[in-house]
């Protein structure tokens, strides 16, 4: 299911890496990344519990309650959030533009590679 999400990037990965990517090559890379990285934490002595994201990943939102321990005393919480809004908007706009105009992250790739 994931990986037909993620199918619009195949062909931005054969433009960068051009080699000769499509959905069922993209399908395989992602089993044998997903694998090695399973028997890497196997290899580790990892298990199953330890397989989840850092807690500061899932309690901190874009890390705004550091931010609050570093600013002064008389900025509020609320003051951080709206200075993080644009900021956001801007990732997205970013994220958006380049699902929209691939050309915008290739340009560089293409002249470095021609």
């Amino acid at each position: 299911m994931l990986l037909s999400v993620l199918g619009w990037c195949v062909p931005e990965l054969e433009a960068v890496t051009r080699a000769g990517y499509d959905m069922d090559s993209f399908k395989k890379a992602a089993e044998r990344i997903w694998n090695l990285e399973r028997f890497f934490n196997l290899k580790a002595g990892l298990t199953a519990a330890d397989d989840t994201l850092p807690k500061r990943l899932l309690e901190e939102p874009f890390a705004t309650f550091y931010m609050k321990a570093l600013v002064p005393k008389d900025i509020l919480m609320l003051d951080i959030w709206r200075s993080v809004i644009p900021f956001v908007g801007l990732q997205l706009i970013g994220l958006i533009l380049v699902m929209v105009f691939p050309q915008i992250a290739l340009w560089l790739p293409n002249i470095l590679f021609k």
